[in-house]
């Protein structure tokens, strides 16, 4: 009898764990969604270390979810794959670069050899990961924007559009806004009106204009 009452007691425990677990990965997938910088990066380390694939929307559509969530949340089902060794060594090369030309005549790393690097030895592997780091950042010197804007230049592919949407709205660097809209156009990707929409609203909720510059993109020619 008391063993029965231990395991009935067990069960119940169990039970109420999986609530907790499961709101605990809910909430590091809403913070990833909804905030930058620092809360941001370490919702996804906390996301990578702990996390599994339940409190993810696994099939994301453009009538509940708009186009930047879903390539974030992309990214975070990414980091449980394998190509996340290539994403920790892409970030680490990046990471450790002022370090490695700290005793060269070099004074600043090359945003044109960082690109090239990243396109050889990863292609476009890790350009969906740069992409959403690049809108989350809030702190990146000079030379890693620029950096990583002439990787995704040489990766244009549709999957990262909405990111570089969100940043050319966000962006007042006039050379850095140029290359994010080459990058755009060369995607071509078919969704750009509707990822364009997505901005707009989004832009309203923050009481700022959409940029003419991104109108012009799925302007009628």
């Amino acid at each position: 009898m008391i063993f029965v009452r231990l395991l009935f007691a067990a069960c119940i425990l169990c039970e109420a764990q999986v609530p907790e677990a499961g709101s605990k990965m809910e909430t590091l997938v809403d913070k990833a969604l909804n905030s930058r910088g620092r809360e941001y990066f370490e919702a996804e380390r906390a996301y990578r270390l702990a996390g599994d694939l339940s409190a993810l929307p696994q099939a994301p559509s453009a009538t509940n979810m708009d186009p930047l969530s879903a390539l974030i949340l992309q990214v975070l089902r990414q980091w449980k794959q394998p190509e996340a060794q290539e994403f920790d060594q892409a970030l680490e090369y990046l990471d450790t670069l002022p370090a490695r030309i700290a005793n060269t005549p070099i004074t600043s790393p090359s945003p044109s050899g960082i690109s090239g690097y990243l396109s050889m030895h990863f292609s476009w592997r890790v350009a969906d990961l740069m992409a959403v780091h690049l809108i989350k950042q809030t702190d990146w010197p000079q030379w890693r924007v620029s950096g990583v804007l002439l990787y995704l230049r040489e990766q244009a592919r549709p999957s990262i559009t909405a990111a570089l949407i969100r940043f050319v709205s966000e962006t007042q660097d006039k050379r850095w806004i140029a290359v994010a809209l080459d990058t755009i156009r060369a995607a071509q990707d078919p969704d750009l009106p509707a990822k364009v929409y997505a901005e707009e609203r989004h832009a309203a909720t923050k009481s700022r204009p959409l940029p003419p510059a991104l109108k012009e993109l799925v302007k009628p020619r």
